[in-house]
This record gives C-alpha cells, structure tokens and sequence, in this order.
C-alpha cells in the first residue's frame, strides 16, 4: 500500500509515468452499445480526482481488464462489463498489451484490434478504407477467431443484427472462397445453407461477398452498401 501511493504521488508531480499509463489501453468507441446487465463486475473502487490515477491503479492489478471513471471514483473492472446504470455516461478504458491496437476508432479483444464501421459502403469500397487505415477487412480463418468474434459481438453488440462485409470472397472463381489475405487458411464457418450465391434483398445478381453477424457467415452480394468489420 505504501509503495502504491508513493507512486500515485509521483504521477501526479510528473507527466512522464502517468503518460506512459496510457499505452496500456484503449478508450472504446461511442459505437459500442453496453449489454444490459444487473451484476457489475466491479473489482475495486479507489476515490479520486484524476483519470490518469485511475490507468495506473488498473495498470498494476494484475486482475483489472478495464476501467472507468466516475464521480471522483475508480471503477476497476474483472471483466469487460460496465455498469448498465452508469455506462451511458462513461468512457471505459480497456487494457491491452503496449503499442497494441492505437487505430483510430480500434478496440482491442482476445488479440485482435477490430473497427466496427458506422458508415455504410460497397464490399470493394470497404476493402479500400480498411487499407488507408493500415488494416484490412476481417479475416476469420481459424475456429478460434470465429468464436471470438460470436462472443465480441454479445459482449459489445447485443441485439445487433446488421451485417457487416468481412474480408472474403469468390468473385474470382465462384465457388472457390478465399480471404483476402495471402496466408490465411482455408478454413470457413458459413452458416447453414450458405453459401448459395443468392441474396434476397438483390435476386439475379451473384452473392460474392461474405457478411458476418452475430454468429452467421454468409455470402451476399458485393456492391450493396453495408457496415464492415476492419482487423489491424
């Protein structure tokens, strides 16, 4: 405890520890929309003044995943879950490894940094954006990845059923679905009669590219507009 406070004290008459504090998270975006829940995962409560304080306590327990700060209180969280009551009034902080995921609009989950776009463009247009912004779309070329990716959209999306372009498809030979990533495995999890090169919502043109919600890969078709998923 000692030792813990002669370092708060430090951080607050220098700006260089406090600073580096903050290469350890990342804020996430307004997009995200909170799950409703009653239990808060609350691992510790500290009194304070000062956000920058607030990294540091989350910084060095071991068991803190996130953070937010509230009414001159620290809430250090166990798991990534804010309070349903206070989280549309907060900005929470999530703790990643350092020089992880700085992306603008970027998240970090489970070892991948995601955007999840607000905005609405074709499948080729989506590919183009995720590039300027050092990314790519989303590649979900491993089990592991895809159920990842199920559990990021129930944490962070719930009674989210968009869909969003990810980074596949077989414009190129039909049939033959690649990621666009050169090494990436052969591995696809298309939800039940997908693929069938057909979407309902533009019947006669080829579904080309795939879409991910939820836990649903399907194919559809390439230049509609619709929200996409890019991974730095």
């Amino acid at each position: 405890m000692l030792l813990l406070r002669m370092i708060l004290f430090l951080c607050m008459i220098t700006t260089l520890g406090c600073s580096q504090d903050w290469d350890f998270f990342q804020q996430m975006p307004d997009s995200i929309l909170w799950k409703a829940s009653s239990i808060t995962d609350v691992l510790y409560t500290q009194a304070s003044n000062n956000l920058a304080k607030c990294a540091l306590l989350c910084k060095i327990n071991p068991y803190c995943k996130a953070f937010y700060f509230y009414q001159e209180t620290c809430y250090g969280l166990s798991s990534i879950t804010a309070d349903s009551s206070t989280n549309a009034l907060v900005k929470v902080f999530v703790k990643q490894p350092v020089n992880e995921c700085h992306g603008d609009g970027f998240v970090y989950y489970n070892g991948i940094c995601l955007m999840m776009s607000t905005i609405l463009l074709t499948w080729y247009d989506a590919k183009d954006y995720c590039e300027r912004r050092n990314s790519n779309l989303l590649v979900l070329d491993t089990e592991k990845k895809h159920e990842d990716m199920v559990d990021f959209f129930d944490l962070y999306y719930p009674g989210e059923y968009d869909q969003f372009f990810v980074g596949a498809t077989d414009a190129e030979n039909e049939g033959q679905w690649k990621w666009i990533i050169s090494n990436s495995s052969s591995y696809f999890k298309f939800t039940g009669s997908q693929p069938n090169n057909m979407d309902q919502q533009h019947s006669g043109y080829p579904a080309n590219c795939a879409t991910f919600s939820t836990s649903r890969l399907i194919d559809e078709y390439c230049h509609q507009t619709k929200k996409f998923i890019c991974e730095m």
